[in-house]
């Protein structure tokens, strides 16, 4: 996996514009990109290939898994660290396995839970563009802390 000099400018770009949920999404794309990258070389019986994205791949789902708050107390914690620890079972299954369909069910299942993490993160953009939009049509003596109090209510 040798990534070109203006590929790697290229991700450091995006992730010095990006939101904590958008570098969620961003792990999770490329999750699904090293797993089928794994499962195209599974198929073309290279497995030395395959075994370094299925590497890499479980990689990224550490990052995931060790990006998460685990003090928040939020329920979908603990769902998200049993999804990670099957999703790396599976990984492990269809390597020993030489199972492509066990890794396309995996492929599945990461961008079904991508779509959730999307969901969040179109809901935190809109709430931050209303906000903004809000904030803009503030008479200049009110800053915007005071609007938000203003408009907070427990």
């Amino acid at each position: 996996m040798s990534w070109t000099e203006s590929e790697l400018q290229y991700r450091r770009a995006a992730l010095h514009n990006v939101s904590p949920v958008g570098a969620v999404l961003l792990l999770y794309d490329q999750l699904v990109k090293d797993l089928r990258k794994a499962e195209t070389a599974m198929r073309e019986a290279r497995p030395e290939t395959c075994a370094a994205e299925l590497k890499h791949a479980l990689l990224v789902i550490q990052q995931l898994e060790g990006s998460l708050n685990r003090d928040t107390g939020e329920a979908f914690v603990p769902w998200l660290l049993r999804f990670y620890a099957l999703l790396r079972t599976n990984i492990i299954d269809a390597q020993v396995k030489r199972s492509t369909e066990i890794l396309d069910e995996q492929v599945s299942l990461v961008l079904d839970v991508r779509s959730a993490w999307q969901e969040v993160e179109y809901r935190n953009s809109s709430a931050a563009s209303q906000i903004t939009t809000e904030c803009s049509a503030l008479p200049h003596s009110k800053s915007v802390e005071d609007h938000v109090r203003s408009n907070w209510s427990a």
